[in-house]
């Protein structure tokens, strides 16, 4: 795209936060270009907790990655975040500085963060009870259903050299609705970094925030909670395919899991409807939350 001019250098982060949406916008986009763990780990910020999977045990802290596509170089950011404040304020210190290195052996000419941003909640049962249905299959396949259709907006907010109307309009494309992020506040890494990094290396600087719905009423069932937290990183990776021009169709590493545990999704919606677990009214049903 024109806006990427020269641009060559980039650097990626998707730590964990609502949804894990910038987790694996970041995570398949990098799986899609073979990256490599390049040796920066924050081990030391993390719990004690190791994960064992199909027989492996695989510590689970944030790391830097490096890839590569054609003429065009990432790092990224990937990972948890630190779960107390103290830990978060040592982790900034160590990340900037080891950033700080980078950007001298290979300056970064963006900086881009991802994240969830919540605009509305997922309907209740009452909505449709009041339209005379009463068949919870048909209603949670008609909230499954608008979920999967949604058309998702991106909220951008930029920091250091990177003025917002030049990107947002730079980086537009046909199926891509950009909105300035309303004033308000990004709890997290996933905010300050990109806040820290702008302002002290004067760099551009961008942090994403993919739409996504809220399944707060219905007693959070891992599948729904997942499916929204799925589709939202899914329009991250299309962004991405987009802005980059890389023809590799990202999604496609995220859609077969969108497909397994949608049918889990609807089954648990249902359960949850029929417990009532959906009926407290919506306490600010048009309210947004970063």
């Amino acid at each position: 795209m024109d806006f990427l001019g020269d641009w060559k250098e980039f650097f990626l982060q998707g730590l964990v936060g609502m949804g894990l949406v910038g987790f694996n916008a970041t995570k398949f986009f990098l799986k899609g270009l073979e990256s490599n763990n390049i040796s920066i780990d924050y081990a030391e910020f993390f719990p004690n907790v190791a994960i064992i999977e199909n027989g492996r045990i695989e510590n689970q802290c944030a790391r830097i990655y490096r890839a590569h596509h054609d003429l065009r170089s990432f790092h990224a950011l990937l990972g948890p975040q630190p779960r107390s404040d103290e830990l978060t304020s040592l982790f900034i210190q160590k990340f900037v500085n080891d950033f700080r290195h980078i950007h001298e052996e290979s300056p970064i000419d963006l900086y881009i963060s991802f994240g969830a941003f919540i605009t509305e909640i997922l309907p209740s049962s009452s909505k449709f009870l009041s339209e005379g249905r009463t068949d919870f299959t048909t209603i949670a396949d008609q909230i499954i259903n608008q979920e999967l259709n949604k058309k998702r907006k991106l909220y951008i907010a930029t920091c250091g050299s990177l003025d917002f109307e030049e990107f947002s309009l730079s980086v537009q494309h046909p199926d891509d609705e950009i909105v300035r992020e309303p004033q308000g506040f990004i709890s997290g890494l996933n905010g300050v970094l990109p806040a820290i990094i702008g302002e002290r290396f004067n760099i551009p600087t961008v942090t994403i925030m993919v739409e996504t719905s809220s399944a707060e009423k219905y007693k959070f069932n891992g599948a729904v909670s997942q499916l929204l937290g799925l589709l939202a990183s899914r329009k991250g990776l299309n962004f991405l395919d987009n802005y980059f021009d890389l023809k590799m169709q990202l999604d496609s590493y995220l859609n077969p899991v969108i497909e397994e545990i949608t049918p889990a999704a609807r089954q648990e919606l249902v359960a949850s409807l029929e417990r009532g677990e959906d009926s407290k009214p919506d306490s600010s049903p048009d309210s947004t939350f970063i």
